[in-house]
């Protein structure tokens, strides 16, 4: 497994660039990949169109998280790429939601130039069908879920370490090439998890990637709820946030947030459909998609072998059982290389502050193990 671990000295924007020259090869690839698949499905049906959406995330950025979007650009500048780039790699999900027409593009902006198709997108199902799991036992706290994207992400996946610095504790992230996180744990045993939601209502908003890394920014579950709650979010997405003492599920779409996971009872799961009605209304399912089956899947295996440590949550996320509609799962193929499949996992240990995570199919693999030095 790819492992990048950031210099405590270098500023934000050596950060990126760090990360984007160690990744060149690598960042680029993926980004022509989410390129050409935001395209695809996506409501921006040109390059001049799609780009000029992830411009739209700049001015935001740079108010709400300046730090974050230096390293973005860093990233840009090492990989060889454009800061729009490099926003569609990481904003993919939520880009792919927005519908430009309502955003009053101008007639410039919308000029479809001539591009070559590399996607087909006829055999192309909707993907980020996530499973994120939540439980409190005697043992300890465990958060963790398996990250299910486009099965061409695969060789992309990464485990990114940012140290601390000025009162920020480290962090462990799960990441791709080029994206500054997915999901992780901090020093501090703060962890954050992420389901995909299909938003009907969505609008420009903050790289999410970005706002998980400033959630983990924080050294505590109430400080990391109040960063999902109080920011500009522009789409559809379950967040877990959670410690050793606090937990809290909040599902969001354009429009709204909502808490409706706040630690009863102690085993909690999300897929990719809403538990709250509001938010429900916001946001679509899609007709090949999995989130029920795996949801179901999941409620019985916790109901007949309850989590009891860590081991326990990664065998559960691990489960073949209705493969390839599993709970690991494994839709894409060699005739559909950018179907849904589980492309990696994490799972968090919070009461001690330590990571398992691996890339690529979860069943029966033997994890890496990430921890922070003590001092």
């Amino acid at each position: 497994m790819r492992v990048l671990e950031l210099p405590s000295d270098a500023s934000p924007q050596q950060r990126g660039q760090i990360h984007g020259e160690t990744f060149r090869p690598l960042v680029r690839e993926i980004a022509t990949i989410r390129v050409e698949l935001a395209l695809e499905l996506g409501y921006a049906k040109s390059p001049d169109r799609l780009y000029q959406l992830a411009a739209r995330h700049i001015p935001l950025m740079q108010t709400w998280l300046p730090s974050l979007f230096e390293e973005l650009r860093g990233i840009a500048e090492g990989a060889a790429l454009s800061i729009e780039e490099v926003i569609i790699l990481n904003h993919y999900t939520d880009l792919r939601d927005i519908d430009p027409d309502t955003l009053g593009f101008s007639a410039r902006e919308s000029l479809p130039p001539e591009r070559t198709h590399r996607i087909d997108a006829s055999s192309l199902p909707i993907e980020e069908d996530c499973t994120a799991v939540y439980a409190r036992t005697g043992d300890g706290v465990f958060l963790g879920q398996t990250w299910d994207m486009h099965g061409s992400a695969a060789p992309y996946v990464m485990m990114l370490y940012v140290p601390a610095a000025r009162g920020i504790p480290g962090a462990w992230l799960l990441s791709l090439t080029g994206c500054v996180g997915l999901a992780g744990l901090n020093a501090r045993g703060v962890g954050v998890t992420i389901n995909n939601l299909r938003s009907n209502d969505a609008t420009v908003g903050l790289v999410w990637p970005a706002l998980v890394r400033v959630a983990l920014e924080k050294c505590s579950a109430l400080e990391a709820r109040d960063v999902i709650l109080e920011s500009p979010i522009g789409s559809g997405h379950h967040y877990i946030v959670a410690s050793e003492k606090f937990v809290y599920g909040i599902e969001t779409s354009g429009s709204l947030k909502r808490i409706v996971y706040n630690g009863f009872p102690e085993t909690y799961l999300h897929t990719n459909h809403c538990l709250d009605d509001e938010v429900s209304a916001r946001t679509s399912l899609v007709s090949e998609g999995t989130s029920q089956e795996r949801y179901d899947l999941m409620n019985r295996h916790l109901k007949d072998a309850p989590i009891r440590n860590i081991n326990d949550m990664w065998r559960h996320l691990g489960s073949h059982d209705g493969y390839p509609r599993s709970i690991c799962s494994h839709i894409a193929s060699p005739a559909q290389p950018h179907a849904s499949r589980t492309c990696g996992a994490i799972v968090m240990e919070l009461s001690s502050a330590q990571a398992w995570a691996a890339h690529g199919c979860v069943h029966k693999a033997w994890p890496h193990i990430f921890e922070f030095d003590v001092g």
